[in-house]
């Protein structure tokens, strides 16, 4: 023990943590950006590739970075290879030869190192745990004389590869961006014009240069387009240098990884006058946050009081806050701005002057003598019907009154949209809101614009607007720019102070409380909130779109540090819109803050958080809840009785345990003798006693109980825990152990089933002769009698005498299984399953612990997490039949959709079913194959902003491999509101990299299921908006689908990576279709959108000059079942052609995006398959731009040229 405890051992610990950590950190990092890294646990005990040195840096040598992929190494090795291989060193002298000759040998041991997988992950953890440890030590790390890649020159390089070629030249350009491109991420796009080399001749083209920026990134941002700039005829192609920075923003400024903001706000003049506060605080451009709680300084009558706030989450990554003060006394305000009304201009009774004005509403009320003159504007200020109240604006007549707005056969009064009419609506306490004399909000000030002001709109620039004064109907300078949507001010400070200080304040006051107040100035006035979410973001049907997200402060340490002021209960919501984070929405987005956050104080204020509510003040009641005088009496005037035990029930949630004792005892003396009330008052009591350390009297109280109450479990968990609490003795812990067993017995619950394990430990060290076979043998004949409860009792025990031996981890793998056993009779799924688990971690290489665990989970409903479980159960040992039975058995339960995750799935049928109609569109593709280099670029190159209101349908063949499947969905779904997602062909090929994972492709698609429900992808059926659905249909090809010859092919297989544990032919395709049947009787109504991967037709299109095509492209079976459910348009893959038609009233649409070889396109288009109104098929780009091909017969087009 003294040993472990040296300094040297805690040395060693913590050099194989931080070796640990790093490791982890790169291989995940080496996953996201390389799809062949597949780290296995193997990787550390495979023979290595070479004997390799740690001391020499390889990738140095190389001339790469350690997150260098495969190709990159490849490539590193392949470009030096052209210079230093000794083919290339003929007419050097002997000693240049001997130098290359030593750095090739250098750069093949590298190569050899780093390309494989295993030697690389054995090579990077010793480096890393040689640096760890050199660190820790404060020594240096050795290193050898090597070869650097990095420094190999340059001109070598260009001159073998291109002889007749120079170098070119860098181009640095420098581009400036909205800070919120560096907070939400996404793409920004440059347009340049490039000289571009056409045989032989230099044209000027336009192109776009895509910069990827990520939410978070530093500054400044380099991005390289290397050899991508301007091509000359004499040297090679220029690099183009980008250089992002963001410009300085109104609102908030980086602080890595924080946003700040540049304000502070206001608590008032006296911030000790309200019990609760409530403020708003502006963030980047589609963010807003508003606040309220209950007030830390409250009757807290001393000066200089400060709030600091941090809303996590909400800074530039994950990690960072939104940081920002709000101080007692001056700091900032949010000046409301301007507030625009209906104008109506006056188009009738030209022949008289004008139309008839009236002083009500009605034809009956008093004529005015004069007439509103024909073409004046005036404002609307009430309409009801036909009828208008209006205040004029312009020439003469009665300044208000009622008007008709027309008569029979003629209009009087209509809508002017050219005069655009303004009502100046905050600033009164400041005398009006700032008045620039230019459209930028640096310009100068040239006065207010009084409140209650009504301008006319000249133009608009933005949030800026110039104006110019109606004529008697306000009051500033006749003309300028103002801010419609209001801005930040500073308060003015007050000019009067109050009498006296806090000194004279405390001079009168009694010793006691000045003392207080005195501790309380010493600590300070300064209080720190901690903001942290405890919702997810919900989506809003709101235009523009937007989310909301709450926050609160009650997970904040109670604990605060000396000088500061402990935080009372907060909550904030803030609302997100990011299709409003651009410059060109600001106008878009503030007028939905000027019309939701209004809203949002008076609803979810008050009625939506239940916790929110606790905080603001109770309503008193507004009559006695009992009439005075007979409170305590029955009808009969009997005394009512005393409620005892409810009296108690509230001590013991209070935490006054002794107090809760005596009341329990006094419920004893109304309880009846020897009744079941008497025994739960017993059990109670006993609670207290042993929560409160008295163990003697509650083990009386429980063995009381336990006599009126024999089969009642709790009492004698009692008896258990207050026998093994007293003083220990061999016969304490035999009554312990006897007591606990018969809880377990009558009740296997985890508490009891846990302590009844330790206590036969201290048993065990006490003497107890009794084995583990002696148990494992009463456990067993339990089972044979149906004994259950018994039977975990005795495993149990089993397990607590288990002795150390080679034999141990087996014996704990076949008593968990037993136990675990036992719980599924008694159907304890979840204890069930915790004790398979563990058998399985005692012996992982025993294929009846892992058939315990399928049995739990498959009883559990989770059948497509047993599913793997058999799978593996069956690859140890094919002729277990158990794990065969269980196997089948998940595949039959599946196609049912009872298991939980297909149940959340359905729940998931309700999202959007009261969504707008017609508030979404609906877009198709197929055949995306994400590891494709040109297919990721172009998922990359899609609109983040333009979509996010919208839903994608991706038909099938998705990427090869598990990780490039999650990667390409991760991306879709970050560009579309919702992606819907049914499995390819390629999906289901289980290649040699994914052996080790995935025994089977059913173990495979079990697996993709779970990452798109953990992703959001949507693979089960649901409306998109009201009466507008989309299906998904599950599907295989089927060897019938090919008239001519519908029979299996044996010697041709076109998915021969495919590994299935039913018949390829005949069951994998029934397998499909009938999970789809579950989802075919929903209520469906309005417009139905179906897919699959597989052709549904025999008509449609495919290639047929692919020996046997037809075996392996289609399902007639989908025909049948998106009649079935009435679809109006049909989206497939598979057959790689572009197509669009009618047929038999239902549109089949195919959006291949195929191969690199295949595209007719640098970026193919979407397919629009629905446009808010109707189905349709529509090409539409990837940055939301229709293309003019909108008829289907332009739309159907075929690869390679072909018809």
């Amino acid at each position: 023990e003294k040993f472990k405890n040296s300094s040297f051992m805690q040395q060693g610990q913590q050099i194989d943590e931080t070796v640990k950590t790093m490791m982890s950190q790169k291989s995940q990092e080496l996953m996201r950006c390389c799809c062949t890294w597949l780290p296995q646990d193997s990787d550390f005990t495979a023979p290595k590739s070479f004997k390799y040195d740690k001391l020499i840096d390889y990738y140095g040598v190389l001339g790469i970075q350690e997150m260098a992929t495969q190709a990159e190494v490849k490539g590193a090795y392949k470009r030096l290879s052209l210079v230093y291989h000794p083919d290339k060193t003929s007419g050097m002298d002997d000693e240049k030869k001997e130098e290359y000759a030593a750095i090739f040998i250098q750069l093949k041991n590298a190569y050899t190192t780093l390309l494989d997988n295993p030697t690389r992950r054995q090579y990077d953890h010793d480096r890393c745990k040689e640096f760890v440890t050199c660190q820790i030590m404060g020594d240096r790390m050795k290193t050898r004389d090597q070869f650097w890649g990095f420094e190999m020159n340059e001109a070598k390089y260009e001159a073998s590869a291109q002889k007749d070629l120079g170098p070119g030249i860098d181009v640095d350009l420098e581009l400036v961006c909205p800070l919120e491109r560096f907070v939400y991420g996404g793409q920004e796009t440059v347009w340049r014009n490039r000289k571009t080399r056409v045989k032989g001749e230099i044209e000027d083209r336009m192109k776009a240069y895509h910069i990827d920026v990520a939410p978070g990134t530093p500054e400044p941002f380099v991005k390289k387009f290397v050899k991508k700039g301007d091509e000359h005829l004499d040297r090679l192609a220029d690099t183009l240098i980008f250089t992002l920075t963001s410009k300085p923003h109104d609102t908030v400024e980086r602080a890595d990884p924080d946003l700040r903001c540049l304000r502070d706000c206001s608590l008032g003049e006296d911030a000790s006058l309200e019990p609760y506060l409530s403020m708003e605080v502006p963030s980047v451009l589609g963010r807003h946050l508003v606040f309220w709680g209950r007030n830390p300084f409250f009757k807290n009558r001393l000066p200089g009081k400060e709030l600091r706030f941090a809303v996590w989450g909400q800074g530039l990554r994950g990690d960072g806050a939104l940081r920002f003060n709000a101080k007692e006394g001056g700091g900032y305000v949010h000046v409301e701005g301007l507030k625009a009304h209906p104008v109506h201009k006056v188009v009738g009774g030209e022949d008289k002057g004008g139309i008839l004005v009236r002083d009500g509403k009605d034809t009956s009320a008093k004529k005015y003598p004069d007439r509103v003159k024909f073409g004046a504007f005036v404002r609307e200020v009430e309409l009801e019907g036909e009828r208008l109240f209006y205040d004029r604006l312009t020439d003469t007549g009665p300044q208000q009154g009622w008007v008709a707005t027309a008569i029979p056969g003629k209009e009087l009064v209509v809508p002017a949209p050219e005069y655009v009419c303004w009502e100046v609506m905050g600033g009164k306490e400041l005398g009006g809101i700032i008045v620039r004399a230019g459209k930028d909000t640096s310009s100068e000030q040239v006065g207010r614009l009084e409140t209650g002001s009504f301008v006319k709109q000249l133009a608009v620039d933005g949030d800026l607007m110039q104006y110019e004064l109606i004529e008697n109907k306000g009051q500033g300078p006749p003309t300028g720019w103002v801010l419609i949507g209001g801005e930040e001010e500073k308060k003015p400070e007050s000019d009067t102070t109050e009498a006296g200080g806090a000194e004279e304040s405390l001079a009168n006051v009694p010793e006691p409380i000045r003392r207080r107040a005195e501790q309380r100035a010493e600590a300070g006035q300064i209080c720190e909130v901690d903001f942290s979410p405890f919702t997810d973001p919900l989506g809003l049907f709101t235009n523009p779109g937007s989310s909301i997200q709450f926050f609160h402060n009650l997970s904040q340490p109670s604990q605060v540090p000396s000088g500061q002021i402990k935080p009372r209960p907060m909550f904030a919501c803030l609302i997100t819109s990011m299709s409003c984070s651009s410059e060109e929405n600001k106008a878009d987005w503030n007028n939905f803050k000027a019309s939701f956050v209004p809203v949002l104080k008076e609803t979810c204020f008050k009625m939506f958080l239940r916790a929110a509510r606790n905080v603001l003040p109770r309503p008193l009641c507004n009559a006695p809840v009992f009439p005075e005088g007979e409170y305590g009496q029955e009808s009969d005037g009997a005394s009512r009785p005393v409620p005892w035990e409810r009296l108690a029930d509230s001590a013991v949630m209070r935490g006054d345990l002794w107090y809760a004792a005596v009341l329990y005892s006094n419920a004893l003396q109304d309880a009846p003798e020897g009744s079941e009330a008497a025994a739960v008052l017993l059990s109670k009591r006993a609670d207290c006693y042993a929560n409160l350390g008295e163990n003697g009297a509650s083990l009386v109280d429980a063995k009381a109980a336990t006599e009126l109450m024999p089969k009642w479990e709790k009492p004698w968990g009692q008896v258990g825990y207050a026998s093994a609490a007293l003083p220990e003795s061999a016969e304490t812990l035999q009554e312990s152990v006897d007591a606990y067993s018969r809880a377990v017995e009558l009740q296997p619950q985890g508490g009891d089933v846990e302590a009844l394990h330790g206590v036969v430990g201290r048993l065990m060290a006490a003497g107890d002769a009794k084995t583990a076979d002696d148990e494992k043998k009463r456990g067993n004949e339990a089972v044979a009698k149906a004994e259950f409860g018994v039977a975990v009792a005795a495993y149990t025990s089993a397990v607590s005498r288990v002795q150390p031996s080679e034999e141990a981890s087996l014996q704990y793998a076949l008593l968990f299984g037993n136990r675990s056993a036992a719980f599924a009779q008694l159907k304890m799924w979840d204890s069930a399953i915790a004790d398979a688990q563990k058998g399985v971690e005692a012996k992982n290489d025993l294929p009846k612990a892992h058939a315990r665990l399928g049995t739990a989970l498959l009883g559990s409903g989770q059948c497509e997490k047993a599913y793997p479980v058999f799978a593996h159960a069956v690859k140890m040992d094919g002729t277990f039949d158990l794990a065969r039975e269980g196997l089948n058995s998940c595949l039959v339960e599946s196609l049912r959709m009872m298991s939980w995750p297909a149940k959340a799935r359905k729940n998931r049928f309700n999202m959007d079913m009261w969504r707008p109609k017609g508030s979404t569109r609906v877009f198709g593709v197929a055949d995306v194959h994400f590891d494709v280099r040109c297919n990721e670029e172009w998922v990359h190159n899609i609109d983040g902003l333009k979509f996010q209101d919208d839903v994608l349908i991706v038909a099938g063949d998705m990427a090869d491999t598990f990780h490039q499947v999650c990667r390409g969905l991760g991306m879709l779904k970050s560009k579309f509101r919702r992606v819907f997602y049914t499995p390819g062909c390629h999906e289901m090929w289980v290649p040699v990299p994914e052996m080790t994972t995935y025994q089977d492709s059913i173990v495979k698609l079990y697996a993709i299921f779970e990452a798109c429900d953990a992703m959001g992808i949507d693979i089960a059926p649901a409306p998109v908006c009201q009466e507008t659905y989309v299906v998904p249909l599950f599907s295989w090809y089927n060897c019938v689908f090919d008239e001519k010859d519908p029979f299996p092919d044996t010697d041709v297989d076109q998915n021969p990576f495919c590994k299935w544990p039913i018949d390829k032919d005949e069951q994998v395709w029934k397998f499909f279709s009938t999970m789809n049947e579950q989802y075919l009787n929903l209520p469906y109504h309005g417009t139905v959108l179906t897919f699959s991967h597989n052709l549904p037709r025999r008509d449609l299109p495919f290639w047929t000059h692919i020996y046997h095509q037809a075996k392996f492209i289609g399902c007639t079976e989908i025909e049948d079942q998106l009649r079935k459910v009435n679809s109006k348009c049909h989206v497939y893959g598979r057959s790689h052609r572009r197509f669009g038609r009618e047929i038999d009233g239902v549109i089949y649409v195919n959006m291949p995006l195929g191969k690199e070889d295949e595209r007719m396109e640098d970026f193919p288009p979407l397919m629009l398959v629905h446009d808010r109104e109707n189905v349709c098929a529509k090409e539409w780009g990837i940055n939301d731009e229709e293309i003019a091909n909108p008829t289907l017969a332009q739309i159907e087009k075929t690869h390679y040229g072909m018809k």
